[in-house]
């Protein structure tokens, strides 16, 4: 969203830079031959286009090798050693990923659809540099905004005329845009003052941590901002603020050698004059296309240039040879055939030549802000972080709405003073004692949302950490492969404490947005006609509970969990498509709780209306349905073959039904609430008990029962049931057998006749 906006209203003077590929060396690139090597030809170009001094990028792997070698040898003092820059925004996503790990805000993510629940890991590790770079901003977006309702709640402004002139100036196109509104002013400024208390903690831990976060969004963008437009005085004062971060975080390797960088920045005029001109103008981005606000990292290119190239089936040359030789010769050859290719597709018009970027698409923009949107309001229908309901006192997970402990508020909000504190240290101890550079660094106790929520056990006397696995079928599948089991059966388990078709890894509930049936309801209604005297008044008490004080944010809020990404939409319109379905569920408020089993007749509708949900070809057994859906993604793709793939990939299990069990426990929740509804006039609306329902009392509090029976079989249950159905088979064909030796004998004997 930000690039396209960008790219609208700045311009880039800056030549279009052609990419060459020189000739490939045949080894390791940490090696310390080659990295001296690509100094020596970078040094060798440098003559050739005389200059004085040259920039060359390197990853951190080889830069700090590249730095040795340099303080090393006088004749490498014309280089100056550059960090590529898509390498340490890698290493800052993976600590921002560590900052929110265990916030709730992924399981928001995920909710929304707008991050798959099997991406979790490569999003917080910072490893999928795509995903990470469109969903953080986004992310950080929506909080940004309801940080800024929270501000205009506590303000009182005359916003109409604000509005207005917003408006105005929104539709003006201007390649300066300045505002020029002087209410809008005080606002802005006000706003940042309102913001800077936010993030000093005077309006509460939660907002604070939270804000935090977009702060820690913005150095990003700060930092890709300043490589785009080429802006050398951004990128040096963004540095140390990354740098802190990586000191805080435990990135030891980018905050030892992003502090030098930094030291080696601002004395670039000093120790190379002249190239900090060229650094503005080509070495801090390279620009490729007419597009504006378009320059990339270095190192970025060149995954995105030969790297990709080489690897490419099409044009690439690593699948066709493993001749050194051949690939040297199209190392070399390459820019001149794609220069030859380009200029035929221009020729031929087609070639497209429109310089408006893909954020600037209609679609992209109404998809950005749908996404917006959904982000938002799922926010604020689990714990509105910037809620002013919530206590000033508390740190919260906004998904669980449960406070954390004072330790894990007390280091977050000092990731940047203690990360800058540790880095001035290191600096000045680095100054003093110069071999003090290469010694460890001091690791911290990383203590985020996610600290205590693991379990750790003792095994053969040492400590192991117990953490959930979301993967269990892929492991149970590796088991059958290994041994001979019965994994129909095995999946009639639920083999998880929790049913991963309802719940988050972390044990919160699956939710969907309340107001989706609504509209559904709406449309019902032809007509709205207002009555014409009130015999009934409505008292909303769920905002008078959140106007007292103190009161948990999580009361009376979501107590039943909703099937994991099948929404309301289509399970309603398959409800009012079948009246079988819809009796089944009225019958539901007439069945005794004893009566509530997995044989009842009624139960069993319901368990065909959740096949149809999961559009199981198995119409009325969830069991089944769980094996037909694993065999789906595990069967081998020739049919001939009913074996399933010998190789073992990550496999959901949260897109697989419940059990009939976990089932079974979630209709008996959902008579329970509708006994409630349906009694709510009355002074007791229901003598039911919760722990009958589908609740359990655990020291004192409800928590979920989910299902009844143990959670996974044995391997002597699965492998014995296997054993019977082999000797019966075997007993089968054994009878055959007999009947065709008699059958010989008797012909045998008819043909002597």
């Amino acid at each position: 969203m930000w690039v396209g906006y960008n790219a609208k209203i700045l311009k880039d003077d800056s030549r279009i830079q052609k990419i060459e590929y020189l000739t490939q060396i045949n080894n390791s690139p940490t090696d310390p031959a080659v990295v001296k090597e690509t100094m020596r030809r970078s040094l060798q170009i440098a003559s050739e286009c005389q200059k004085d001094f040259f920039s060359v990028t390197y990853d951190l792997a080889m830069a700090k090798i590249a730095l040795r070698i340099q303080s090393a040898e006088d004749e490498f003092e014309k280089l100056f050693i550059n960090f590529g820059p898509f390498h340490i925004m890698l290493s800052f996503m993976k600590a921002i990923g560590k900052f929110i790990s265990g916030s709730g805000l992924t399981n928001i993510l995920i909710d929304s659809e707008i991050l798959a629940s099997g991406s979790i890991s490569s999003f917080l590790s910072g490893k999928h540099f795509n995903r990470c770079r469109k969903i953080h901003p986004l992310l950080s977006l929506a909080l940004q905004n309801l940080h800024l309702e929270r501000f205009l709640q506590q303000h009182d402004q005359d916003l109409e005329n604000i509005k207005e002139y917003l408006k105005i100036f929104n539709e003006q196109q201007n390649d300066d845009p300045q505002i020029t509104n002087e209410n809008l002013k005080k606002l802005f400024n006000k706003y940042e003052e309102y913001k800077n208390e936010t993030l000093n903690g005077r309006h509460g831990k939660t907002p604070q941590i939270y804000l935090m976060y977009t702060r820690l969004v913005e150095y990003y963008l700060q930092l890709e901002y300043s490589i785009r437009i080429g802006d050398f005085n951004l990128f040096v004062d963004t540095l140390p603020k990354i740098t802190n971060v990586f000191f805080s975080m435990n990135h030891h390797n980018y905050a030892r050698y992003m502090s030098i960088y930094w030291d080696k920045l601002i004395n670039i005029e000093t120790t190379h004059p002249g190239l900090l001109d060229d650094c503005q103008k080509s070495f801090m981005g390279i620009r490729r296309t007419i597009k504006p606000f378009s320059r990339i990292p270095v190192d970025l290119t060149l995954e995105q240039t030969i790297n990709a190239d080489a690897a490419s089936k099409a044009s690439g040359i690593v699948n066709i040879t493993n001749s050194f030789s051949a690939r040297q010769k199209w190392s070399i050859t390459h820019s001149l055939r794609t220069s030859v290719i380009s200029k035929v597709m221009e020729f031929c018009n087609m070639k497209s030549t429109d310089d408006i970027t893909k954020d600037l698409k209609k679609s992209t923009i109404n998809k950005s802000t749908k996404n917006l949107q959904v982000l938002m309001q799922l926010i604020k229908q689990y714990t509105n972080p910037f809620g002013l309901e919530l206590s000033e006192d508390h740190l919260y997970n906004i998904s669980k709405g449960q406070s954390v402990n004072d330790e894990v508020y007390n280091f977050l909000s000092s990731v940047e003073i203690e990360g800058e504190k540790q880095n001035k240290n290191f600096i000045a101890e680095s100054r003093v004692t110069p071999d003090r550079f290469d010694k460890a660094i001091t690791r911290n106790k990383i203590i985020n949302f996610e600290y205590k929520n693991t379990q750790k056990v003792k095994i053969n006397g040492k400590v192991k950490e117990v953490q959930m696995q979301r993967d269990v079928f892929g492991r149970l599948l590796y088991v059958s492969l290994k041994n001979k089991i019965d994994l129909e059966k095995a999946l009639s388990y639920p083999l998880a404490p929790i049913p991963f078709s309802l719940c988050h890894t972390n044990g919160t509930i699956c939710k969907t947005p309340k107001s989706v049936i609504i509209n559904e309801l709406l449309e019902y209604q032809t007509e709205i006609v207002n009555p014409p005297e009130a015999d009934i008044h409505l008292v909303d008490g769920f905002y008078l509970l959140h106007t007292l004080k103190n009161l948990p944010n999580r009361y009376g809020n979501d107590y039943n969990p909703a099937f994991f990404r099948k929404g309301k939409k289509k399970p309603f319109s398959i409800l009012k498509k079948n009246e079988n379905f819809q009796e089944a569920f009225i019958q539901l408020l007439r069945i005794k709780n004893t009566e509530l089993t997995t044989s009842n007749e009624v139960v069993q509708i319901i368990e065909e209306y959740v096949c149809r949900m999961y559009s199981l070809k198995t119409k009325n057994d969830l069991n089944k349905g769980r094996y037909e859906l694993f065999e789906k993604g595990y069967k081998s793709k020739n049919d001939n073959e009913k074996i399933l793939k010998q190789k073992i990939v990550g496999y959901d299990p949260s897109s697989l039904p419940p059990t009939k069990q976990e089932l079974l426990q979630q209709i008996k929740r959902t008579v329970f609430i509708c006994n409630i509804w349906c009694n709510a006039h009355m002074r007791c609306p229901t003598e039911k008990l919760p722990e009958n329902f589908g609740w359990t009392i655990i020291d004192g509090k409800y928590e979920y029962y989910w299902f009844d029976g143990p959670q996974s079989p044995s391997f002597e249950e699965l492998s014995s049931d296997l054993q019977e159905s082999d000797i019966t088979s075997e007993e089968s064909e054994t009878d055959e057998d007999d009947n065709d030796v008699s059958s010989e004998h008797l012909s045998d004997e008819s043909d002597e006749d």
